[in-house]
């Protein structure tokens, strides 16, 4: 889809002289060259766990979002570089039916491929996806804002076509970075959000008459969260009961998206 599209705004771009229809056309590239990264990095992050890779593959998944806010950003560039060659040169935008049935089918195309995405539950927990869908949106606001454009440049002002052009090359940058800002922290390790921390909390000192937690903690391995604390129980209890607890508090914290383990330490409370 995103190679048709692709193929179609570069034709259009050119025959109609439209910058703004061309970076569109770049960009719908990019998205063909990390859709087939994309599967291909999925695939890799669902592989079981194995000796070389004790807690999974769930990395892999966020570094294909890296990949794909890099290609992103590559594609701004690029078209802010042709937005810039067509306000040097002047060129005249002739506007007609091609360019307006073009962009008009993208967007059709695009908004039900969002709703699609929207629907899908694994969505939520799954960066990669998150940032397949976000390029969607930004691709369905690039296209209004080229109609818009090639309408404006041949009725009102004709350098309004490399303006907006390079507006969504700015765009597309800023889509870029914050992609690969946010899957280069679930790379590394960072620290799950503050409100995840707090519903963690509150299920553990909700279900146990265990004493903590104590050293909380909640890491991002990729895009799943890893939970590990400490908890002091009681010297009078045996040891079925405090394993059933404490597999109740597991079993409730894997409920949250997208906690994936949960590490427990049991103490005794005179520890």
């Amino acid at each position: 889809m995103s190679l048709s599209f692709a193929g179609l705004k570069l034709w259009a771009g050119y025959i109609s002289g439209s910058s703004s229809l061309r970076s569109m056309g770049l960009n719908n590239s990019a998205d063909f060259l990390y859709s087939i990264i994309m599967l291909l990095g999925m695939w890799m992050s669902i592989q079981p766990a194995d000796s070389n890779h004790p807690e999974g593959h769930y990395r892999y998944e966020s570094l294909v979002g890296i990949t794909i806010g890099l290609l992103i950003i590559t594609s701004g560039f690029l078209v802010q570089w042709d937005a810039l060659q067509t306000f040097i040169e002047e060129t005249t935008v002739e506007l007609s039916i091609l360019p307006i049935f073009v962009l008009g089918l993208s967007i059709l195309v695009k908004l039900l491929f969002v709703f699609y995405l929207k629907k899908m539950k694994e969505m939520a927990n799954s960066p990669a996806l998150q940032a397949l869908s976000n390029d969607q949106l930004s691709d369905i606001l690039g296209d209004f804002s080229v109609l818009f454009a090639l309408f404006s440049s041949r009725f009102l002002w004709p350098v309004l076509d490399p303006i907006v052009a390079a507006l969504i090359g700015l765009f597309i940058l800023k889509l870029g970075y914050e992609t690969v800002r946010r899957n280069f922290g679930h790379l590394t390790g960072e620290s799950a959000s503050q409100n995840l921390q707090k519903k963690a909390y509150e299920i553990i000192i909700n279900s146990t008459r265990f004493e903590g937690p104590y050293h909380l903690k909640a890491h991002h391995v990729g895009p799943r969260v890893f939970l590990s604390f400490v908890l002091r129980a009681p010297g009078n209890k045996d040891l079925h009961s405090l394993h059933a607890e404490e597999e109740k508090i597991r079993a409730a914290l894997l409920e949250l998206p997208p906690v994936e383990r949960v590490y427990i330490h049991l103490e005794p409370q005179d520890s």
